[in-house]
């Protein structure tokens, strides 16, 4: 090879057909599901008189039993070509997810209106933690924190940002559920002829992609007022303008601990909230509809999320029968909803095919 650095994105133009489909990414092409990279990247060493047993250095992430991590690996050059054909089908599949989503979340935005569609971004931001400048060293051990669920609502060219402080340190989908009743309060009140929201997010199974959360999305109508869908991006490519909402919102509230003693300190989320929520009060804007705040506050109490729980999720939830309990979810990337229950599940938000999922009963193909 005239150069040692090759981009993945040129090696799936030289493995696949030329004019690229669905079925070259998911290796059911006739033509090239068969085609591995190891038989171009090896005519390359062989032509610059590069021996397949020579020593090779080259790193991946790697899952163990508790993290994701990146692995240094020196193997001989023959070795490395096995390892990078077996990864292939499912680093394929994941490029092809990526592309896919990428594009119908640029689509979903541009077609967004305050008239029509809103795109709601979520994500859950690293706790915060309650830091004190003058703190004792024992109180190390038993910081509190406080959860931040960041939002970001796309309509047209206009766009809002929220944050939502609780003192419920659960990252799971009642807390989701408890900050969607408030963004479509926030909606109805601010953009009454919204007709239809369309969340977008990452696929954490603990909170977001999994078979609850798709069941309350059916739920969203009847419970909220508004239609919805749910579109996920690929995995490890959820990162948005709601990562930037969190990271504004922690360090103003750092500085603001660290400039000074313990008087400035935060005793509890709650205090947490009523600062953040000051703070962006200094930096008000003029709106067409109202005065706006570069990050709208909300605060969720944990008491207010476990009578959500208790009233409605929890005999909600246990109605699924598990058997029907939505089939390699992860896999899918679009959801939405036909009825109580009932869920059309896509494996990108674009494909023609689709699962209805009835969660109360078995699913349909078509």
């Amino acid at each position: 090879m005239n150069s040692s650095k090759l981009e993945l994105t040129a090696l799936i133009n030289i493995v696949l057909c030329k004019t690229e489909t669905s079925a070259c990414y998911l290796q059911e092409c006739s033509a090239c599901s068969t085609i591995l990279p190891s038989t171009f990247l090896f005519e390359q060493f062989k032509a610059n008189s590069i021996n397949e047993d020579s020593d090779i250095t080259w790193i991946t992430w790697e899952r163990n039993e508790k993290r994701t991590e990146l692995q240094r690996h020196t193997t001989s050059i023959a070795a490395f070509l096995e390892k990078l054909d077996a990864l292939w089908s499912k680093f394929l599949v994941h490029h092809f997810y990526t592309i896919e989503q990428r594009e119908y979340i640029k689509k979903i935005k541009n077609e967004s209106s305050e008239k029509g569609t809103a795109i709601i971004q979520l994500d859950f931001a690293q706790n915060f933690t309650l830091v004190s400048q003058s703190s004792v060293q024992s109180s190390y051990w038993s910081q509190k924190q406080a959860t931040l669920f960041t939002v970001h609502i796309r309509m047209g060219s206009g766009h809002r940002n929220l944050v939502f402080i609780s003192d419920y340190m659960h990252h799971t989908t009642e807390l989701v559920y408890e900050a969607q009743k408030h963004i479509i309060e926030f909606l109805k009140k601010w953009y009454p002829n919204i007709k239809h929201v369309n969340y977008v997010s990452d696929g954490a199974s603990a909170h977001f992609k999994n078979s609850k959360n798709m069941l309350n999305l059916t739920y969203h109508e009847s419970d909220f007022g508004l239609k919805a869908s749910w579109t996920f991006s690929s995995t490890s490519h959820g990162k948005g303008p709601v990562d930037g909402i969190g990271a504004a919102v922690k360090s103003r509230a750092t500085r603001y601990l660290l400039s000074g003693t313990t008087h400035n300190a935060f005793l509890s989320p709650e205090e947490f909230f009523e600062y953040t929520k000051t703070a962006n009060d200094h930096f008000v804007m003029k709106g067409d509809l109202e005065p706006n705040r570069p990050i709208e506050t909300f605060y969720i109490k944990a008491t207010d999320i476990q009578n959500a729980l208790k009233r409605t999720l929890e005999r909600r939830w246990l109605e699924i029968d598990k058997k029907s309990w939505i089939e390699g979810i992860q896999n899918k990337h679009q959801f939405d909803p036909v009825g109580i229950g009932k869920i059309i599940c896509r494996q990108t938000s674009s494909s023609q095919t689709y699962k209805i999922f009835d969660l109360y009963r078995q699913h349909s193909p078509n």
